[in-house]
């Protein structure tokens, strides 16, 4: 695997992609994360489950998930 790739497709994409959807006046964006970004955490998974990435890819989940949610404190 590429890390720089999978940083570009998980990360570098979908912030453009949100950032393009507020300029073009979308209110709503449904964002579905991993459930790589737990780890070895027992499920089910809740709000309040420990993030830990294991690997590249899931490192980058939790990445985007923590712009994501700074993305919706901040515009709305």
């Amino acid at each position: 695997f590429d890390q720089k790739e999978m940083r570009r497709a998980n990360v570098l994409g979908p912030k453009k992609l949100f950032q393009v959807a507020r300029e073009g006046g979308c209110r709503r964006f449904v964002y579905a994360s991993s459930t790589a970004v737990y780890g070895n955490a027992a499920v089910p998974y809740t709000e309040r489950t420990p993030i830990n990435p294991l690997t590249p890819y899931a490192s980058s989940k939790a990445e985007f998930d923590a712009f994501a949610m700074r993305f919706s404190r901040t515009e709305g």
